[in-house]
């Protein structure tokens, strides 16, 4: 059957009233008057000839034919508007929003991002940093950049950017001996300090996957402090408080070369790798296609550089 015209403008407002079952709130929801909503719901049971709300003084109760419809109907709005977002994304140059985790943003992202910025100006991007792995299309972010062994999600559009060494520093105020470098177990006279948020799920981030990486077997371990991020424990390390694990995609060389910081073991390859995710109706969006070339590029630049400067 066609469409009457009147029933695909009486749907959304259909909608809210099944999602706050009340005609008052789906009428602050829509900004309109609450006897407008009452007259569009009218209206639709009258053309479709069906009851979709039994109505009393107290409640609501949606009948199982409204509920149906409400169901299918609310698919086809999310769906018209995520096609309406897409459009104007594309059309409009707004910043997109990126998500990645704090230690990222802070050691790699945003000092690099004036590059970024200068190679494309007409597609900004707004960082937002959070520990958690965050589900895209929920919390409405247009890209991640992940850290992980896979990403093995379907619902995802994967692209991976680089791999990454993880390598033991420290403050040169520890006096740790010359020959440190081949001789693991000599590390373990001071404290090992561990970030906390990638133990779990994120082996190759921690200092028994560094061992077994040098087919070592962890010994007794002289624990040191635990941290959520990384960058704050690099500070502890920098402070002299014991020895940490960091990426080398976030030791930054001057570190190095100013003897801030030294690096006291072998560089050993992460299991893990950086990947870039997105939605993928957003994937060929031009400010996607933008960042996540230019981080191909330019992580993979900043992962060839560090590692020529470590011991491997």
């Amino acid at each position: 059957m066609s469409l009457h015209p009147a029933v695909l403008s009486s749907l959304q407002v259909f909608c809210a009233v099944v999602k706050h079952e009340s005609f008052s709130e789906a009428a602050k929801s829509l900004n309109i008057t609450q006897s407008a909503v009452s007259h569009r719901m009218k209206q639709l049971e009258d053309i479709l000839g069906l009851s979709l709300i039994e109505r009393s003084t107290r409640h609501l109760r949606i009948t199982e034919n409204g509920a149906r419809l409400a169901r299918t109907a609310q698919t086809a709005i999310n769906d018209i508007e995520g096609v309406l977002e897409y459009i104007n994304r594309a059309q409009n140059n707004g910043p997109i929003s990126i998500s990645t985790i704090s230690a990222l943003a802070t050691k790699w992202l945003l000092p690099n991002l004036t590059r970024y910025n200068q190679k494309h100006p007409k597609h900004p991007i707004s960082v937002m940093t959070d520990e958690r792995v965050l589900d895209l299309r929920r919390e409405n972010i247009d890209g991640a950049v992940r850290f992980a062994k896979s990403v093995d999600d379907t619902d995802l559009d994967v692209t991976f950017i680089c791999h990454d060494l993880i390598v033991p520093v420290a403050s040169p105020s520890l006096n740790l001996p010359a020959g440190i470098m081949n001789n693991p177990e000599a590390l373990l006279n001071h404290p090992l300090l561990s970030v906390v948020g990638f133990q779990v799920g994120y082996k190759g981030y921690s200092w028994e996957s560094w061992f077994e990486a040098q087919n070592k077997i962890m010994p007794q371990v002289n624990e040191g402090s635990k941290f959520n991020r990384t960058d704050i424990a690099m500070q502890a390390v920098i402070a002299g408080q014991g020895i940490g694990l960091t990426r080398a995609s976030f030791l930054e060389i001057d570190m190095l070369e100013t003897g801030l910081l030294v690096q006291v073991g072998k560089a050993v390859p992460s299991q893990h790798s950086y990947h870039f995710v997105c939605l993928p109706e957003n994937a060929n969006l031009p400010a996607i296609v933008s960042f996540r070339g230019w981080l191909i590029e330019e992580m993979g630049k900043t992962y060839d550089r560090v590692a020529k400067k470590l011991y491997i």
